[in-house]
């Protein structure tokens, strides 16, 4: 079985933003309403829009890294420029998307070791690290704020915080792509581009 990312332009957001807005419970409409650049605000609406699509109408609820997830699934969300990314899946699961740019010298410094850090001799390297670190860091929930150098940036079956997880990345015309998924080995990723219906 594939992970299927979905992909969500945020102009296709912009769109159709009052379709979307009469879709959002009200603590989603709060806190996107918190941001100050339109961007932003539309980030937050198109994974709101996300979540409520592919994942059961159950409760939110967050474990103890306070990560939300649904009693019959696990989902995450990323987004970069232009781009909101989705995935569910049957357990712990982390997903990253970033446009390749310049290497940002100071993420190099504090974000890797010296052995990761003799891998990346490019941009796309760089990316590549950076969105599989943080994948797998909100896989297993704490995201990059606890012992980033020590996140494992290799892809397949990793050994992480005594668990296993499954690595995958991807590119999408100037994006990497990085999932992780926790002890359900998937068979790679597809990438499907979410269309907005009104009519559904």
């Amino acid at each position: 079985m594939n992970i299927l990312i979905r992909l969500l332009n945020i102009k296709e957001v912009e769109e159709h933003e009052k379709y979307i807005l009469s879709t959002l419970d009200k603590e989603r409409f709060i806190s996107a309403n918190k941001y100050v650049h339109r961007e932003d605000y539309l980030r937050s609406l198109g994974a709101g829009y996300l979540i409520n699509k592919y994942t059961s109408s159950s409760p939110l609820r967050f474990n103890k890294y306070h990560k939300p997830y649904k009693d019959d699934c696990y989902f995450n969300v990323s987004h970069s420029s232009s781009y909101i990314a989705f995935i569910s899946y049957k357990d712990e699961c982390g997903i990253d998307i970033e446009e390749i740019n310049e290497i940002r010298e100071k993420a190099l410094k504090y974000s890797f070791n010296d052995e990761q850090l003799l891998k990346i001799k490019s941009s796309f390297d760089f990316y590549k690290s950076w969105t599989l670190k943080e994948a797998l860091g909100k896989a297993d929930g704490r995201g990059l704020s606890y012992n980033i150098k020590d996140i494992p940036v290799s892809t397949g079956k990793v050994f992480y915080e005594e668990s296993v997880y499954y690595n995958y990345c991807t590119q999408y015309d100037n994006y990497i792509i990085s999932v992780s998924v926790k002890n359900i080995e998937a068979e790679g990723l597809d990438i499907i581009i979410e269309n907005i219906k009104e009519s559904q």
